[in-house]
């Protein structure tokens, strides 16, 4: 649990285990904050579709890495290092919000719709000059399970709390 100011509606932040959700004492004002764990592939599928508990991947201005970095971040996931966890807010419409992970999330995108292919690796050498449809089936589903580490935002109502938020995660 963290302390925060009272000028930012923000009494304190539950942090809690997903299983134990409805059992935590909260009020409305209370943002939860909790963990999963989701493969690579169910996070491309919900930057994929506009349903409820999507990702929503804002536009790709201000993205600034180079191919090399891109090709390295999934290489590490075909390799299944882990890799910085993701945080997401999940607005009023039922979507999620990135807050943290946005070029992680464009670059795998990106791979998954073939739009760059993997460039400068030196462990996985083979790799190289491949994009996801030249990658072989048993990196393919490596890939697809790879999991990552997803901080969820939930319940909240105040702006300057996801921007309190925000500032204490960059």
């Amino acid at each position: 649990m963290i302390a925060s100011p009272e000028k930012n509606n923000m009494k304190r932040i539950v942090n809690i285990n997903p299983k134990d959700r409805g059992r935590v004492p909260f009020t409305s004002n209370t943002p939860i904050i909790y963990g999963v764990d989701w493969a690579i592939g169910s996070v491309v599928r919900r930057m994929e579709h506009c349903r409820d508990k999507s990702i929503r991947l804002q536009s790709d201005s201000g993205y600034h890495w180079d191919a090399k970095k891109k090709s390295l971040l999934i290489e590490s996931l075909i390799l299944g290092i882990p890799i910085q966890p993701i945080t997401l807010a999940l607005a009023e419409d039922d979507v999620y919000d990135i807050l943290d992970g946005r070029e992680r999330l464009s670059t795998i995108k990106q791979f998954f719709d073939n739009e760059f292919t993997l460039t400068g690796l030196t462990i996985r050498e083979d790799l190289n000059n491949r994009g996801y449809a030249e990658i072989g089936e048993s990196d393919v589903l490596n890939l697809n399970w790879q999991p990552i580490r997803v901080n969820l935002i939930e319940g909240w109502h105040n702006q300057e709390i996801l921007d309190e938020i925000r500032c204490r995660i960059a």
